[in-house]
């Protein structure tokens, strides 16, 4: 799937970067891991709330127990294969 959107929140949890991703359709949890590399870890690790970026990835259910009820898709998430900032 690619998401293009808003950048809403980010949490940084060493090694890899969680974003919430906010585009048309609602707000979608975004895993850029470090399997995508550290340079690109970092990048993601500094963008600013309202940042517009591109992400490309795969995705997959929310490991059990973190399901987020307040989100129409806080049942899954996307682990990114790559990531842009488009502005």
């Amino acid at each position: 799937v690619t998401l293009c959107g808003w950048l809403d929140h980010k949490r940084d949890h060493g090694g890899g970067v969680f974003l919430d991703l906010r585009d048309r359709y609602g707000t979608t949890q975004v895993l850029v891991g470090a399997e995508l590399g550290a340079e690109i870890v970092e990048r993601a690790s500094k963008l600013e709330r309202e940042s517009v970026a591109k992400i490309t990835g795969k995705v997959e259910p929310r490991p059990a127990g973190q399901d987020n009820l307040k989100l129409a898709t806080g049942g899954i998430e996307v682990k990114a294969t790559s990531f842009e900032i488009l502005n």
